[in-house]
């Protein structure tokens, strides 16, 4: 990467984890030694049920890990933030704001998650975080259990495409633009409000959702992690399994520690569906209705796309 490109971007992705936290940096990133209680870390694929498993945890009214995930103005930013955005957000491609998404892929710990383990806010902690060796080390330090959560990626692009086809001014793109640019990274249609509605945006857009969605894989090995499938936690409301949906439940209870009674899994599972800040429709197989014969042919062509859905288990060849 260009030196010169690099330290804008950096700079761009510190600009706006400020803005977006709330927080002002400090000169120290350092994390005090102790704690009240050990962090439980989601990481999460954008549009994968992010706000899904928050929800789940957070019914198990554990104290200090409730996450507010029924905010729905929470993802709205304020006018002042707005206009702090636009003095980012305000080139067109190849210098377009590449969202605090860019730099992670290869270097620091992003600034708001080190601050989100510094506030001592609550103890359940969210991010979509990029594998990379120093985030590894820092959870391996600082967490005492971690998720992955994962959807099938052709639900996750058209459930983003859905997410950032209108900005916050009014603005609107069309659905199968979108979802044309993040099947194979082809950068046609760039919606320059996409990266203020979803951090995720913009470097789904460069890279096409199947190498997008890679740089997530190597944290399904690693140390504390279990790996959630969306499709068995949304339950039969969504088009899944009630009885799946218990084991998932059952499990992410069992990994963070809760010897939870089949009666209250049956309550979380009850509460479970709908009603989070991001929520649209929760339907496991909704690409189906989306994806036309032109966009099948068009993700099998992607390199490792197909192999991709067959190693998660979301087909066993390509004559889907």
């Amino acid at each position: 990467m260009n030196i010169k490109r690099f330290s804008l971007a950096f700079m761009q992705s510190i600009i706006f984890s400020i803005v977006c936290s709330g927080y002002a940096i400090k000169k120290s990133t350092s994390i005090p030694k102790k704690k009240s209680s050990p962090i439980v870390m989601c990481v999460t694929i954008p549009k994968c049920g992010t706000h899904l498993l928050l929800k789940c945890i957070s019914l198990f009214n554990i104290p200090r890990m409730q996450f507010p995930y029924n905010r729905t103005n929470a993802l709205k930013p304020s006018p002042a933030k707005w206009k702090k955005l636009n003095t980012l957000n305000r080139f067109d491609p190849p210098h377009h704001y590449k969202g605090p998404l860019h730099i992670p892929t290869a270097g620091p710990i992003p600034e708001n998650v080190l601050l989100a383990f510094h506030s001592k806010i609550r103890d359940l902690l969210s991010y979509h975080l990029v594998y990379s060796p120093e985030a590894e080390a820092f959870l391996n330090k600082h967490s005492k259990a971690n998720f992955l959560i994962i959807r099938d990626p052709r639900a996750m692009l058209v459930s983003m495409a859905h997410m950032v086809k209108d900005g916050w001014n009014g603005e609107h793109a069309n659905v199968e633009d979108i979802i044309w640019d993040f099947i194979d990274g082809r950068q046609k249609h760039f919606i320059r409000w996409g990266v203020t509605v979803n951090t995720g945006y913009p470097l789904i857009w460069e890279l096409g959702v199947t190498d997008f969605y890679k740089l997530y894989l190597p944290w399904m090995q690693k140390k504390n992690f279990y790996t959630v499938k969306f499709e068995n936690l949304i339950g039969a409301k969504g088009g899944g399994s009630d009885e799946q949906q218990l084991q998932e439940i059952t499990n992410i209870a069992k990994h963070i520690g809760v010897n939870a009674s089949i009666e209250q899994i049956k309550a979380v599972r009850d509460q479970l569906f709908g009603g989070t800040a991001t929520f649209r429709e929760g339907k496991i197989s909704g690409w189906k209705q989306i994806f036309t014969p032109e966009m099948k042919a068009a993700y099998k062509a992607v390199p490792g796309a197909n192999q991709l859905l067959i190693d998660l288990g979301y087909e066993k060849d390509a004559n889907w």
